[in-house]
């Protein structure tokens, strides 16, 4: 019998894996490799450009790129193009998707011989194709007509051209080093001139900048590869939200954008060191616009700061007006407009019909800073797994500290609601703070989420200690655990 369920057993061997290869190993075509643990390095090293794709099969993304992925590996192939794709399958390669930090898939990572570089284009195959081709090929396209003709026919949004009298100029050698590492952002061009050497800009629907040399070419190119007011999405967004300076949101339908955007653009030149214009495309981002950005009403423009957002008043008018633009830009900074911030509206008051209070944004500060009580609040996400399994915990914590009034219990959905303090801030959830009575300083919970663990925490942080509930020891107990 024993021999018998062998035998049966590896008969079935070649059928699972087979199974298992149709399932997983068949994702990819003949010329992409799949990359196993110990192998990436090698393979990097073997080739001058790899682009690998870090992805888990059971990912919905990952389940709609992979068809493109295939077909931008045949391109290449077609052109015989030395450049090799990957494949990394992340959940059953570990240690490889640590080694490179992946956190989310798809991830696509290009390397060669200089550097690595996350992968920043579309998602079709040809879009694959022509991100690896402008961020391998010549740095620069040499042409010899008319500059605007090329850009209008190839349809480019935004360019930089050199008019250079050799290649042995500082000038010409300077605009190869910065094109190289701004290949991302923009095209570059140039062409030979006997008289002179010159750079400009060119940026589709506005007007040419040219480069005076009185700042490094790099910042240069850094600042005006952003359009002075530009529409903002999902390929382009990644660029702005590493810019180090502050976003403008302009919100508006492609007719309200044809009417103000030469007055904004004005606006924008002269605010052009610290902001980033942008258009958030009406009905598309509506719902963004509303849920993050506050705006109800189009067109709008929100100014998203360090310090926080503003909303510009009777936006509608002020949008065809320059100059109001930038006096609202002075008022903000002189701290004469309001912050504008999330907030669902403030419940009426009823201490006893729930034990955890709910705070939102415009109860913030009364609540948490002002009521001169102890404050234990969570952030929370309606959908989140974590605050579900901890709300009836928090509950039970919120009834039995009712008898101390010196403690508030609360709590605040942090999906629909902000804060107007700074130091308040959470990436995830849930998130809990503890604010002492007459403090402004948040205390960040770290502690085990039980009871016990929210009483130890009280009893060493509460303004009026000691603090006792049924069902937890007093920590002056001696048969209570150590902490």
């Amino acid at each position: 019998m024993r021999n018998k369920l062998l035998s049966l057993l590896l008969l079935l061997i070649p059928l699972v894996l087979r199974n298992y290869a149709r399932a997983h190993g068949d994702l990819f075509n003949e010329h992409i490799t799949t990359i196993h643990d110990g192998q990436l390095n090698n393979f990097i090293t073997k080739n001058d450009v790899v682009l690998v794709m870090f992805f888990a099969p059971w990912c919905g993304h990952c389940k709609r790129l992979i068809p493109e992925y295939n077909e931008a590996a045949n391109l290449l192939a077609e052109k015989k193009s030395e450049i090799k794709l990957a494949s990394v399958d992340a959940t059953t390669e570990n240690a490889l998707a640590q080694e490179y930090g992946i956190t989310g898939y798809p991830t696509m990572i290009m390397f060669n011989k200089k550097n690595r570089v996350n992968y920043g284009g579309g998602r079709t195959a040809q879009s694959i194709v022509d991100w690896l081709q402008q961020m391998t090929g010549p740095v620069f396209t040499e042409i010899t007509t008319n500059i605007e003709d090329v850009l209008k026919e190839k349809n480019i949004a935004v360019a930089f051209y050199l008019e250079y009298t050799s290649e042995d100029n500082e000038l010409y050698k300077s605009f190869n080093e910065v094109g190289d590492k701004n290949r991302e952002i923009a095209k570059f061009f140039v062409k030979k001139n006997e008289k002179h050497n010159k750079i400009s800009c060119y940026r589709k629907d506005e007007k040419k900048v040219d480069y005076d040399e009185k700042v490094p070419l790099s910042e240069f190119v850094s600042t005006e590869s952003f359009p002075l007011f530009g529409e903002i999405n999902t390929e382009n967004y990644r660029f702005y939200a590493e810019s180090p300076k502050e976003l403008v949101w302009v919100c508006a339908t492609t007719e309200q954008y044809n009417e103000i955007k030469e007055e904004v653009r004005l606006a924008a030149s002269e605010l052009r060191k610290k902001t980033h214009f942008v258009l958030l495309n009406i009905p598309e981002y509506a719902d963004h616009a509303r849920a993050s950005l506050g705006l109800n009403e189009f067109p709008g423009l929100a100014y998203q700061s360090s310090e926080g957002r503003y909303l510009l008043p009777n936006a509608k008018e002020s949008l065809h007006n320059h100059k109001a633009i930038v006096t609202f830009f002075k008022e903000v900074e002189e701290g004469k407009v309001e912050k504008s911030l999330k907030s669902e509206p403030i419940p009426e008051e009823d201490d006893n019909a729930s034990p955890v209070k709910v705070v939102v944004g415009n109860s913030f500060i009364d609540v948490v800073l002002k009521s001169g009580k102890d404050v234990l609040i969570e952030i929370y996400a309606p959908w989140c797994g974590h605050c579900k399994k901890l709300e009836p915990i928090y509950e039970d914590l919120g009834r039995k500290l009712k008898k101390y009034d010196s403690i508030i219990v609360a709590k605040m959905d942090g999906t629909l609601n902000e804060t107007p303090i700074k130091d308040f801030e959470w990436s995830g959830f849930p998130t809990i703070f503890f604010v002492k009575a007459g403090s402004k300083i948040p205390l960040p919970y770290e502690g085990e989420r039980s009871l016990k663990g929210f009483v130890d925490f009280l009893n060493k942080h509460a303004s009026n200690t000691p603090i006792s509930v049924e069902g937890v020891p007093d920590l002056e107990d001696p048969t209570a655990e150590e902490l």
